[in-house]
């Protein structure tokens, strides 16, 4: 689905799109955001290889809720809340909307500008 949809709209780090149907059965879970893949660090990211390199960006499934509150607040805000509720991106089971998640916007510290600090790029 994701190498079809990149052929016409070309996904990169912060792009999204929606899958039309939950991606697993009893999960809320119908876009996937492309993102950093943060579970394994920067040296995952840019893989060096012998004619060029590959870059791996994560496809992270989430709810249309989060997407919305994403177009409300930004990007950064939505990775932000992520952090602040420790989602584990496999564990689709209650995970309550972003709106119910007490959000407190001047918080810092998230995981993107975490990981755009760090310069690591081996693979």
């Amino acid at each position: 689905m994701t190498a079809y949809y990149h052929s016409d709209h070309h996904l990169d780090l912060e792009h999204s799109l929606p899958t039309g149907k939950p991606w697993l059965p009893g999960s809320h879970c119908d876009h996937l955001l492309i993102s950093l893949p943060y579970l394994h660090g920067p040296d995952l990211e840019h893989c060096p290889l012998p004619d060029g390199h590959a870059r791996v960006l994560w496809a992270l499934p989430v709810t249309a809720a989060e997407m919305a509150y994403r177009r409300e607040h930004g990007h950064e805000a939505l990775e932000q809340l992520f952090d602040e509720h420790a989602i584990v991106p496999t564990d689709q089971g209650g995970r309550p909307a972003p709106e119910s998640r007490g959000h407190s916007p001047g918080a810092s510290g998230s995981r993107g500008a975490l990981q755009r600090r760090q310069n690591s790029s081996t693979c």
